[in-house]
C-alpha cells in the first residue's frame, strides 16, 4: 500500500474518459462553424440578392408611373450579352432568361411576368 503522504502521480482512466468526451463536443460543435456554406446556399444567396434588387426596381416603376429597365449583376455567362428586363407600371415584367455564372456553374433565371419575381429557368435550347 501506498502511504497517505506520497503524492498521486498520473490520471484514473475515468479522468482521460471524461476529458476525452468533451474535447469531442468541443470539437463537434466547433468544426461545422468554421466550414464553408453548402454550394446551394451559396446560389439562394445569389438569387435572393438578385431578386432584392429586382424588386426594388420594381417599386419604382410602380410608384413613378414610368417603365424601369433592369441589368443583372454579377458574372455572365461566356458569349452572352447582357440581360435587360423591363418593369412596367401595373408591377408586371418582361425579358429573355439570363445567364449568370457560378463556381463554373451557368445559373439561367427568369422573371415571372405577373410577380417579378426571379425564378430559375431551363437554358434555351440552341
Amino acid at each position: 500500500m501506498t502511504s497517505p503522504s506520497k503524492a498521486r502521480l498520473g490520471l484514473s482512466l475515468l479522468e482521460v474518459l471524461v476529458v476525452l468526451a468533451i474535447m469531442a463536443l468541443i470539437i463537434g460543435v466547433a468544426v461545422p462553424a468554421l466550414r464553408a456554406p453548402p454550394h446551394h446556399l451559396a446560389l439562394q444567396e445569389q438569387i435572393a440578392l438578385l431578386e432584392r434588387e429586382a424588386l426594388a426596381i420594381r417599386l419604382a416603376a410602380i410608384r413613378g408611373g414610368l417603365a424601369q429597365p433592369w441589368q443583372p449583376d454579377g458574372p455572365r455567362c461566356a458569349g452572352q450579352l447582357p440581360a435587360r428586363i423591363l418593369y412596367l407600371p401595373d408591377g408586371s415584367a418582361f425579358g429573355d432568361p439570363f445567364c449568370l455564372r457560378r463556381d463554373d456553374q451557368d445559373l439561367w433565371l427568369t422573371v415571372a411576368p405577373l410577380t417579378g419575381r426571379i425564378v430559375t429557368a431551363k437554358a434555351p435550347v440552341q
